[in-house]
């Protein structure tokens, strides 16, 4: 499986995530840990970023700074 594949299956992942789970919300290393299943549980964090940006680009997924430097991700609260 190639990096652009791998990271579009964890994409597809987070979207089943978040809509099983809408007010889901963590840091990528959490997503990371948490979120996944199977093959892909505890994935890369930069494999896992770049899924996000992609959800994010879809209207999917938001990024949310803390105000401390702790950045966590979740479905925008009017999506599911």
């Amino acid at each position: 499986m190639t990096d652009e594949e791998t990271i579009e299956q964890i994409a597809r992942m987070l979207r089943s995530y978040l809509a099983a789970h809408p007010k889901a919300c963590d840091t990528v290393r959490g997503i990371a840990e948490w979120w996944l299943s199977g093959n892909y549980k505890a994935a890369d964090t930069r494999d896992v970023q770049a899924a996000l940006q992609i959800l994010r680009a879809e209207g999917c997924a938001e990024c949310i700074d803390l105000g401390n430097g702790t950045l966590v991700w979740r479905a925008p609260p009017d999506m599911y």
